[in-house]
């Protein structure tokens, strides 16, 4: 067509500089986050030390993407809010995401990896490398203090994750009155620093398994002058044994402070009376 919109259009100069306007939109994108998120990780090296702690069981004239490139993505795809591995499709070509993962952001040879990478991957990772994981988080939380704090507070809960769909150890938790997951999450209580996480189904969690990541998390910390544990949930009495030298009642209740100091300063008076504090909530039928 004779009147249609030219592929450019061109303005009077200024300033010694050519004006042109064209319609072809170029290399856009609408999230600068990866930007940020690439200079936080450059200073902290989480994305790093977690690569360091899964094993890459890929035959090497196969790879295309790092471990460490791929999850830089789908960490960064993730804080964007891109939850879902099939987005990775369409952000794989995003100008901004293959900056922040290090790429030239033009150049159609260094795109980022695709959605079945991306489901390779979750699907290939092992117990033992969710276990280097927890560990490796636990690391990046003490590397983050230029020296020891006086007190450490852990915080201790679970929290649900709701699934969709016929999800593998997807539990229906009568508590939450959802199918979920039922991950285990700490925190430092003082400074609300992450400190690890436990992947976990979605039903009602032992005591015992509270204890036994509890003592694999304190092992580690043991190094620090004072350690402080808060549950703010139920307290099992296979927890309450570990904290304390003497056997604890039976049944436990909520809502009490668990402390873990040296041995000979044990705050066994105010854990003693966290315990003895039992809310009645069975008579709604509700199991903590």
């Amino acid at each position: 067509m004779s009147d249609s919109i030219p592929t450019q259009l061109r303005f009077p100069p200024f300033a010694g500089f050519t004006v042109r306007a064209d319609f072809e939109g170029g290399a856009l994108s609408s999230d600068f986050g990866p930007l940020l998120l690439r200079g936080v990780d450059q200073q902290i090296g989480l994305i790093h030390r977690l690569s360091q702690a899964i094993n890459d069981r890929r035959h090497a004239s196969y790879i295309d993407h790092s471990l460490c490139d791929l999850l830089t993505q789908r960490i960064f795809q993730i804080a964007c809010g891109y939850a879902d591995a099939n987005d990775a499709n369409t952000l794989r070509r995003d100008p901004m995401f293959k900056l922040g993962a290090e790429r030239k952001p033009l150049e159609t040879e260094q795109d980022l990896a695709s959605a079945p990478t991306f489901s390779r991957l979750e699907n290939a990772a092992n117990n033992r490398d969710l276990y280097r994981l927890a560990q490796a988080f636990v690391e990046q939380f003490v590397a983050s203090y230029a020296k020891p704090p006086k007190m450490i507070v852990l915080d201790m809960d679970h929290s649900e994750d709701q699934t969709h769909g016929q999800q593998e150890l997807a539990f229906y938790n009568h508590h939450y009155q959802s199918h979920c997951y039922l991950p285990l999450f700490l925190f430092e209580g003082l400074s609300g620093k992450f400190i690890t996480a436990a992947l976990r189904p979605g039903k009602r969690p032992k005591g015992a398994e509270n204890a036994m990541i509890l003592k694999r998390v304190l092992k580690r910390l043991r190094q620090q002058p004072e350690k402080t544990g808060r549950a703010t949930s139920a307290i099992h009495p296979a927890v309450a044994r570990y904290l304390l030298p003497q056997r604890p009642p039976r049944r436990t209740g909520a809502a009490a402070t668990l402390a873990h100091l040296p041995r000979d300063r044990l705050s066994g008076p105010l854990l003693a009376a966290g315990l003895s504090h039992r809310p009645e909530s069975r008579s709604h039928g509700t199991r903590r």
